[in-house]
């Protein structure tokens, strides 16, 4: 076992310090003992006693607490102490975290609080009248929560350590958006053709007319010439019109002969074969076992996606996923930051190339603006929605959304229903964002996806899609 003695002691130095501070607010006389082997570590001049210090961050896993006894084969701590408390320090820290409105910087009751280290350590707690929360918390990196009746969820990050313990959130009053309605494609019922006799009407015998089946056919010249005066006539004026029996339309023919034309001679012409399909059906991805896809791809690129290659993780991916469609795919590709764009239009996949030349392309920067970004993909896919088809958003993000999450899990779920799943794809994110993101993709009737090296790049993406496309009761030929 490596002699960590000098690391320990610089450590246990810091904490006597921090220990100190906080008895000083009460007994500002209070001091350290420097030196080695002390009998106790702070004298309290004002109560004339002394305080043992000892620190134990492993006791947050144990959940048990180490008492010295002995060290280097002497006695040592509780054998030798004279201190007449003893204060062991766990690495906690008691935090305050404040609520209150964003306008009118008034605090804001009842307010749930989230406070999350990982996907299994989590504290939940609730603001009281004045707005605060209190909470006893390990040091250390954590995703915050806040949700509020009448208020726009927020989520943060916050690093609480030995000089920092207090959070602001401040929380906008929620828009209500109204819904867009869900509509059902109904298919027309043909109808029974009516059958009811109509009177049939023919022009007099001097105008020109073809009766065909229930069709008056009006051949009428523009004017009349009598006596060297033009005079305009209707053929169809009541007054010229009369109604004739059954026999009487059959019985009727065309004054003039027709003109017979000359044929028309037409050459040959040469008909061009269909080119052949080049189409090869990838045993891997058959067109027999798996659906056509209808596939948007919602990419964050914001800032932090530069950090750690996290976006050309994701180029990566989709490099590989490029590799497996086919021509009856369709895929689209909206990026977001600041502002959302389309970048590819929804088409099918008939040159991978293209695509991957703009994928690559991609460069990070701006704010996240994650509900604008997704509103924009929905549309996308909803606009080229497949029947018989799997329909679905992929959101590649490295973390939670700081504004919007309640209008994403809305949208999510409104999506959902209408047939278009929602999966989430964290490249290299935080341990904390990961309850955030597989709680869009539960509303969405979706997966979470995590994507932190290579290996995750080439496999997980291409499976998600196979197993939302497989053909039900398909079998490999």
């Amino acid at each position: 076992m490596p002699n960590t003695f000098k690391e320990d002691l610089l450590v246990g130095q810091e904490v006597e310090a921090l220990v100190l501070e906080k008895i000083k607010k009460k007994y500002p006389k209070a001091y350290s003992i420097e030196g080695y082997c002390k009998e106790y570590d702070i004298w309290i001049p004002e109560l004339n006693y002394g305080i043992e210090v000892k620190q134990d961050a492993k006791s947050n896993y144990t959940g048990n607490i180490v008492i010295e006894i002995e060290m280097f084969n002497k006695p040592s701590a509780l054998i030798t102490t004279k201190a007449k408390y003893w204060v062991f320090y766990d690495q906690k820290k008691f935090v305050i975290i404040e609520v209150r409105d964003i306008n009118t910087q008034k605090p804001i009751a009842a307010a749930k609080l989230t406070i999350i280290k990982s996907a299994t350590e989590a504290f939940e707690l609730k603001t009281n009248r004045d707005g605060k929360a209190e909470q006893v918390v390990p040091l250390g990196l954590y995703g915050v929560q806040c949700q509020a009746s009448d208020y726009d969820t927020k989520i943060m990050e916050a690093y609480f350590n030995r000089t920092n313990n207090y959070l602001l959130i401040e929380l906008g009053k929620r828009i209500i958006e109204e819904e867009e309605p869900v509509v059902a494609m109904v298919r027309p019922i043909a109808q029974e053709p009516i059958d009811e006799p109509r009177p049939r009407f023919v022009p007099k015998s001097t105008k020109t007319a073809l009766v065909e089946e229930d069709k008056v056919i009006e051949q009428k010249k523009p004017t009349e010439n009598y006596g060297g005066k033009a005079i305009d006539y209707d053929p169809f004026a009541e007054e010229e019109v009369e109604q004739v029996s059954e026999p009487e339309i059959e019985k009727e023919v065309f004054t003039q002969e027709p003109v017979l034309e000359e044929p028309e001679i037409v050459e040959p012409s040469v008909v061009e074969e269909p080119a052949k399909s080049t189409f090869v059906d990838n045993p891997q991805f058959s067109v027999r076992e798996y659906k056509p896809n209808n596939i948007v791809f919602l990419i964050d690129r914001s800032v932090s996606m530069r950090n750690n290659d996290k976006l050309e993780l994701l180029k990566q991916s989709m490099e590989n996923l490029l590799g497996l469609l086919r021509p009856i795919d369709k895929l689209a590709v909206v990026v977001y930051a600041t502002e959302a764009e389309v970048l590819i239009p929804s088409q099918t996949v008939e040159n991978p190339q293209t695509f991957i030349n703009l994928i690559n392309g991609l460069t990070a920067g701006g704010m996240t603006n994650g509900a604008k970004g997704l509103r924009e993909a929905f549309q996308e896919a909803n606009n080229n929605f497949l029947d018989a088809g799997n329909n679905q958003v992929f959101l590649a993000t490295d973390g939670a959304f700081s504004e919007g999450s309640d209008k994403i899990k809305s949208m999510a779920k409104r999506y959902g229903r209408r047939g278009i799943s929602l999966s989430l794809i964290g490249v290299k994110n935080k341990e904390w964002t990961e309850k955030f993101l597989v709680e869009i993709a539960d509303e969405g009737n979706g997966a979470y996806i995590h994507l932190s090296d290579e290996s995750d790049a080439k496999f997980k993406l291409v499976e998600e899609i196979k197993q939302n496309s497989k053909i039900a009761g398909a079998t490999r030929k």
